[in-house]
C-alpha cells in the first residue's frame, strides 16, 4: 500500500496507521505464534497456535519444523510484517556507558566501543542496543547492547525462508517477555526491583527490572534438561524415569530416596548460580532497594511447587509469569473463540506484537541480515517517478493559470494600498498621482523620515517632553492670563525631569493689578497634575516689575 511506501510506521513512538502483524517464536521441541492486528490505540489478537514436534535426525526435525510454520502460517492468512523472537543464549549482551545522549551519534561510535568485547569479528554481526537510563546533565546514556553472528540469525531466517515468510523484525525473548511484563498493570505499577527467570532446556535466562526499565541481562548455561542429565550421571536411573518424576512431583519429594537426594542437591546448586547472579546485580547497580520479587517464565515454568520451592531456597518472594494478566490492560482485546487455551505458551510471541516504548526501534534484521527488498525498492523508484512526473506535469498545466491570477491580485492590491496612502499624504503633500507602487513607497518613505527627523527631540522618553509641554498648555491659560512665553527648557537633571520656563506676566484688566493676579497664575503652576515647583516659594520671590509687566521664572519637576 502506499502509506506503507511513504509513511513511517511510528511517529515519536505513536503507530500511524494499523498492521497485521504474525509473531513466531521456535524452541526446542515446538513452535507458537500469534496473528494480532496493531491500531493506533489497541492491539487485538485475531489468531494463536502452537505445534509441537518430535526429535529425531536433524534433517527430519529442521524438516518437521519448516511444515509446522507453513501450517500455522497457511491458518493465519496474510498479514503486513512478520516478528520473530530469538533465543537470548545465541546473542552477547553488553552493558555500556556511553559519552552521548542522542541516539544517532550513539550509533555512529557503538561498533568502535563494542568490539573489543566481542568473542567474533565485527564484520561477522549484526548489532543494536536499547537506552537503559540517561544522565542529561552529564550527557551519558547507559546501554543494553546486543550483539549476534550473521551466521546464527541465517541458520534461524533459512527455516522462515524455507516457509515462505519473510520475517521484517528480529528481537531477542528476553526482551520480549520484558515488553510483556510491562504492558500488564499489576507488573508495571511494581514499585520494586524484581527479576525475570525464564527458564529453558539448557539455559536460564536472568532479567533484572528497575523502575520498569530493563537494567541488566545475564544467562547461565544451565537449565533442567542440565538438572536432569546430571541427576542421571549421579544416580543412573534412566533419563525418562527423570522426566517423568519431574513432571509427576515437580519439585516435591518422590519418596525414592536417592533420586530425591541428588534432586535436591543439583536444584540447589541451580539456585545458587541464579543467586549469585542476581548478586551480582545488585553489586553491579549499586541498588538502594533489594529485589522484592522472582517471577518465572519459560518452558518450564509449569512444574509444580517451582514458585513455592525457589522461595524457601532463595528467601525471595516468587511466583508464576501469568499472562492472562495482560487482558488486563484495556488497550489489548481478545478475539479468539477458543475457551481453553494456555497463554502461557505465548508470553514471547504476544509481548513482541505489544507496543513497546523502550524496545521500539530495538531489531536485530539490519545490515547484511536484510532480505532481498527489490521489490519495495522498485515500488518506491516507481512511486516516486509518477510523482514527479505529475507535479510537472500540474505546474505546467497550471502554474500559468495560477500566476495570472496572482498577479492580478498583487495589482488589485498595489491599487488599494496607493488610494491608502493618497488619503494619508494628500492634504500635506504634493504626491503626482498616479505614480507606480514602487515610486509611491519611495516618496511615502522620504516623507516620514523627514516627519521623523523633526520629532527626533522628543525621543527621550524619560524626560517625558510632550507630557511636559502638554501640562504648561493647561496651566499658562490664554483665556484666564497674559503670559508671554520667552523660554522653555527641558532637561534631566539627577534622573529626575526638570523645565525653567520664563516669561512675562501681565494683568487683564490693568497694569496696576498686575500683583493682584500673579498669585493666581502661580497657583495654577501649584495645582499642577504632574508637575511641582523645585522650590514652592522661588517664582513669587524672584519676579520683578519692568515695563509694567512681571517677569518671572519658574523651576518645576515631574511628580514622583
Amino acid at each position: 500500500m502506499l502509506k506503507q511506501i511513504f509513511l513511517p510506521e511510528f511517529f515519536k513512538n505513536k503507530r500511524i496507521y494499523s498492521q497485521t502483524i504474525v509473531s513466531y517464536y521456535l524452541e526446542e521441541k515446538k513452535v507458537s505464534a500469534v496473528k494480532v492486528l496493531a491500531t493506533r490505540t489497541q492491539t487485538i489478537i485475531k489468531k494463536a497456535d502452537t505445534k509441537n514436534f518430535n526429535l529425531n535426525n536433524k534433517k527430519e526435525y529442521k524438516d518437521e519444523i519448516i511444515n509446522s510454520i507453513k501450517e500455522i502460517s497457511s491458518s493465519f492468512g496474510s498479514y503486513d510484517q512478520a516478528f520473530i523472537s530469538i533465543p537470548t543464549g545465541i546473542v552477547i549482551l553488553k552493558e555500556l556507558e556511553i559519552p552521548f545522549i542522542e541516539e544517532d551519534k550513539i550509533r555512529m561510535v557503538l561498533d568502535y566501543e563494542i568490539e573489543d568485547q566481542l568473542p567474533f569479528s565485527i564484520k561477522e554481526a549484526t548489532i543494536d542496543f536499547t537506552i537503559t537510563s540517561q544522565n542529561n546533565v552529564e550527557k551519558k546514556s547507559k546501554l543494553l547492547v546486543a550483539a549476534v553472528r550473521n551466521k546464527d540469525v541465517e541458520e534461524i531466517l533459512d527455516i522462515y525462508k524455507q516457509a515462505d515468510i519473510d520475517i521484517t523484525k528480529i528481537t531477542l525473548d528476553l526482551f520480549s517477555i520484558f515488553n510483556l511484563y510491562n504492558n500488564i498493570p499489576e507488573y508495571k505499577n511494581n514499585n520494586i526491583p524484581c527479576a525475570i527467570v525464564d527458564i529453558g532446556s539448557n539455559s536460564t535466562r536472568i532479567a533484572l527490572i528497575e523502575d520498569n526499565i530493563l537494567k541488566v541481562t545475564r544467562v547461565i548455561p544451565k537449565g533442567i534438561s542440565t538438572i536432569e542429565k546430571n541427576i542421571t550421571d549421579e544416580t543412573n536411573l534412566p533419563l525418562n524415569k527423570i522426566e517423568e518424576n519431574l513432571k509427576l512431583f515437580g519439585f516435591g519429594q518422590s519418596g525414592d530416596e536417592k533420586y530425591d537426594k541428588s534432586f535436591e542437591k543439583h536444584v540447589i546448586n541451580f539456585f545458587n548460580d541464579i543467586q549469585f547472579t542476581l548478586n551480582s546485580f545488585s553489586l553491579k547497580l549499586n541498588m538502594q532497594k533489594p529485589l522484592g520479587k522472582l517471577i518465572f517464565t519459560g518452558s518450564y515454568s509449569g512444574i509444580k511447587n517451582l514458585s513455592n520451592y525457589a522461595k524457601n531456597v532463595l528467601q525471595i518472594t516468587s511466583e508464576i509469569f501469568d499472562c492472562k494478566k495482560i487482558f488486563s490492560n484495556t488497550h489489548v482485546i481478545n478475539q479468539i473463540d477458543k475457551t481453553e487455551i494456555n497463554w502461557n505458551e505465548y508470553i514471547t510471541v504476544l509481548g513482541s506484537t505489544l507496543p513497546m516504548d523502550k524496545l521500539l526501534h530495538f531489531n536485530l534484521r539490519k545490515g547484511s541480515l536484510v532480505g532481498d527488498e527489490n521489490r519495495l525498492i522498485f515500488k518506491q523508484i516507481f512511486a516516486v517517478v509518477s510523482l514527479v512526473i505529475l507535479v510537472i506535469f500540474s505546474v505546467i498545466t497550471i502554474g500559468s493559470i495560477r500566476i495570472y491570477t496572482l498577479l492580478k491580485q498583487i495589482k488589485e492590491v498595489e491599487q488599494k494600498e496607493s488610494d491608502k496612502i493618497y488619503s494619508i499624504f494628500s492634504k500635506e503633500t504634493k504626491l503626482a498621482k498616479n505614480l507606480p507602487f514602487k515610486q509611491l513607497i519611495s516618496r511615502s518613505e522620504k516623507i516620514l523620515n523627514e516627519k521623523l527627523e523633526i520629532w527626533g527631540p522628543f525621543e527621550n522618553q524619560k524626560l517625558k517632553t510632550l507630557l511636559i509641554l502638554e501640562e504648561l498648555t493647561k496651566i499658562i491659560d490664554k483665556k484666564k492670563f497674559d503670559v508671554t512665553i520667552d523660554s522653555v527648557k527641558i532637561y534631566e537633571d539627577e534622573e529626575i525631569a526638570k523645565v525653567d520656563v520664563e516669561g512675562l506676566f501681565k494683568a487683564k484688566t490693568d497694569s496696576s493689578e498686575n500683583w493682584k493676579y500673579f498669585p493666581e497664575l502661580e497657583n495654577a503652576f501649584k495645582m499642577s497634575e504632574y508637575l511641582e515647583f523645585c522650590d514652592p516659594n522661588a517664582m513669587s520671590d524672584n519676579a520683578k516689575v519692568e515695563e509694567g509687566k512681571i517677569i518671572f521664572k519658574a523651576t518645576l519637576k515631574l511628580k514622583e
